[in-house]
């Protein structure tokens, strides 16, 4: 685990990006902000300067984890949890800013094993027109860039839910067509994914299921077993799948009754 940043440089009131990487073996996996039926979301907390800020944590899109009949939703491999951090407005330059995270995190594979620890990074602090000549390396800038890519983006569309047959069904098509500007040489959708933010909200376990029809995409989910009303909402992250790959959308829409 390390703490990296998006600059070698900081100054007064110019944001910049944090970001603590768990880089997991292979085999192992751990938690988004919901982990789903089992498991546990990773906490960060920040330990700053005075008069710094720091935005919540942009959870990267997660992948549906299948084990003994249960599914979780969490990552494997290289993971980027960030954060946009602002400086206050006064920082002397010439100082430095010693900055850090108290992570906790669970770890899983045939076992699963809690972990925590402090990462710690110290930055330089210059004047304000100098942070444009201290960029970050170029792995570390085309890095960031690609976990900004994983991160939800909000929608401004309305979202189309009903209920059939005791199934909660989102229309997909109003947002693709609102979604396209977004991803214009994407392709069609072949896949979509609905992560709840909280639990209960579906049967996270059952399958998810694109159906094509007169009306366009629809993405079928099942109801949690042990729930008697369908949840007031759908509140999470709709993915959706193209040849090129996936984007996520930070998704709320009232469920009819």
């Amino acid at each position: 685990m390390s703490l990296v940043a998006d600059a070698e440089a900081i100054a007064a009131g110019v944001p910049f990006t944090l970001a603590v990487r768990l880089q997991l073996p292979a085999g192992w996996h751990t938690y988004w902000s919901n982990p789903g039926e089992a498991g546990a979301p990773t906490h960060v907390e920040w330990r700053l300067p005075e008069g710094f800020t720091a935005a919540p944590l942009a959870w990267p899109i997660p992948e549906r984890l299948a084990s003994g009949g249960i599914v979780s939703y969490g990552y494997a491999g290289d993971v980027w949890l960030t954060a946009r951090m602002t400086p206050p407005a006064v920082l002397p330059p010439g100082t430095t800013a010693p900055l850090a995270a108290a992570v906790d995190w669970l770890v899983c594979a045939e076992i699963c094993v809690p972990e925590q620890a402090e990462v710690t990074l110290t930055l330089p602090v210059v004047a304000v027109e100098a942070t444009m000549a201290r960029p970050a390396a170029p792995a570390i800038a085309r890095a960031f860039a690609v976990a900004a890519a994983q991160v939800p983006q909000p929608v401004q569309a309305p979202l189309a839910v009903s209920t059939h047959d005791g199934a909660i069904v989102v229309a997909i098509s109003s947002l693709d067509a609102a979604t396209a500007a977004t991803a214009p040489s994407s392709g069609a959708v072949t896949g979509a994914w609905f992560f709840p933010d909280a639990f209960g909200q579906i049967d996270d376990a059952a399958p998810q299921t694109l159906e094509r029809g007169a009306d366009g995409l629809r993405l079928r989910l099942v109801r949690p077993a042990n729930v008697a009303s369908v949840p007031p909402e759908l509140s999470g992250v709709l993915v959706l799948e193209r040849a090129t790959g996936r984007i996520g959308y930070t998704v709320r829409a009232p469920v009819p009754s």
